[in-house]
């Protein structure tokens, strides 16, 4: 029932010092920074899977917390969406020096990885470090080229 502004103003509503128009200078701040700010009104219904996944990291990005969890960010998604929120994802921990823990089946998210760990039957089985020193700095400037024309 709520639209995407409201969804991802919720959690600001537990800051108790925020005023109205503070809430509301977050909320766009943190649409703008995943693309999704002219979607403002919009209710989620309304939206792609990839729109809704970038909503739900506005979300959790508007608290500006230092660790972000993300429990599979990119199941469900098309190959193109999936690589979006991937790249959302790398610029996040790397632009805004901010901890990412991602917990995901998807291998594709190795490229933004700095470690991989593989868990099976709850041990760890492998540690082995991930390819985003690789492409990171490549990939930025490509992310921010993708978020202008969507």
């Amino acid at each position: 029932a709520l639209s995407v502004a409201e969804n991802v103003e919720f959690p600001l509503h537990f800051f108790k010092k925020l005023t109205a128009r503070q809430r509301l200078d977050k909320v766009m701040t943190a649409l703008e920074d995943v693309g999704m700010l002219k979607f403002a009104g919009h209710n989620p219904r309304q939206l792609s899977g990839g729109q809704r996944q970038r909503t739900a990291i506005a979300r959790a990005l508007v608290g500006s917390p230092a660790i972000i969890l993300a429990d599979e960010p990119t199941a469900n998604l098309d190959a193109k969406n999936g690589h979006d929120v991937m790249l959302l994802l790398c610029q996040i921990a790397c632009q805004e020096q901010r901890g990412v823990v991602i917990v995901s089946h998807d291998s594709r998210l190795r490229s933004v990885a700095k470690r991989v760990l593989t868990i099976e039957d709850g041990r760890l089985v492998r540690e082995e470090p991930g390819q985003h020193n690789l492409v990171c700095t490549m990939r930025h400037h490509a992310y921010q080229l993708d978020v202008q024309r969507t």
